[in-house]
């Protein structure tokens, strides 16, 4: 699914930085920044059960990795940028276009493996007055939106 693939992206990164960082600093406690530019982002949208858009556009996402000992400890990462309410499957798209802020904290490193499932929190605000929050559990094993294994925990459509 689309975290899967940002945060593939983002290990990358990160996993390159580290081994620059690691030559310094291998037994240090320590965080490091990186910014990824994603023209993959997605979301569906579900509202009283029903899906009712797909939002589809690029984002920034602002990696912060932690690391103990030199060995990566968790992630946050914070998502900006926009989408586009778009034709997909079924759902016939508005064109609105939404500023996306996600926020997806401390995702945590199991010896040295990304977890499987992740929980993020977004807020997407459309320029024709219609705003979506919510709270998301999702298969970051499934990268794409024809495999989606997503749990929406928490959903507000307004």
């Amino acid at each position: 699914m689309k975290t899967k693939t940002l945060l593939l992206l983002c290990l990358f990164l990160g996993i390159g930085l580290t081994q620059i960082t690691a030559q310094k600093n291998a037994k240090g406690t320590y965080s490091e920044k990186v910014a990824v530019v994603w023209t993959g982002y997605w979301m569906p949208i579900v509202c009283n059960g029903d899906f009712v858009d797909w939002l589809f556009g690029t984002v920034t996402v602002n990696c912060v990795y932690h690391y103990k000992d030199g060995v990566a400890e968790w992630l946050n990462y914070h998502t900006v940028g926009e989408a586009v309410s778009t034709d997909y499957g079924d759902i016939i798209g508005t064109g609105e276009v939404f500023t996306v802020k996600e926020n997806d904290f401390k995702q945590m490193y199991v010896n040295g493996v990304w977890p499987r499932y992740l929980t993020f929190h977004f807020n997407l605000n459309g320029n024709m007055g219609n705003y979506y929050q919510g709270t998301v559990l999702v298969d970051g094993w499934n990268p794409n939106p024809d495999n989606t294994a997503m749990e929406f925990i928490k959903m507000n459509c307004h």
